[in-house]
């Protein structure tokens, strides 16, 4: 079983399964599955850092099902809205 290093942007999420359980990494540049109220933009919607990993972390189908694979989550910085993206980011 492969260590996982983390680092500030790297969250292994909880979860109640069997040991030792596969992994999915979820890899995050942005877009609409980030997009939160943000109050450094007066609430308007934008890419909020730990907004994904929050809403997994609450989804019990993913946390207390002990068939679910461990959920290995990165975010990006910066994060993106897709609204402004061009080809240089792709």
């Amino acid at each position: 079983d492969a260590e996982i290093e983390l680092d500030e942007f790297t969250k292994i999420l909880p979860h109640r399964g069997r040991r030792p359980r596969k992994r999915i990494l979820i890899l995050c540049t942005g877009g609409t599955l980030t997009m939160s109220n943000d109050p450094a933009k007066g609430n308007s919607l934008a890419p909020v850092q730990g907004a994904l990993t929050s809403y997994i972390e609450h989804m019990r189908e993913f946390t207390e099902d002990p068939e679910m694979p461990e959920i290995v989550a990165h975010e990006y910085e910066p994060l993106i809205d897709s609204s402004d993206m061009g080809p240089g980011d792709w």
